[in-house]
């Protein structure tokens, strides 16, 4: 099972409008994968 590491990512559009959302940055053999939390 893959060590998963938690993050919250902010984003901010043109219009000022602030997005929130929870992340999970996974530690693959290979690299990394960034996958959203459902």
């Amino acid at each position: 099972m893959p060590f998963i590491r938690e993050s919250i990512i902010t984003t901010v559009n043109k219009a000022g409008d602030v997005h929130i959302a929870p992340i999970g940055i996974i530690a693959e053999k290979d690299g990394w994968v960034i996958a959203p939390f459902r």
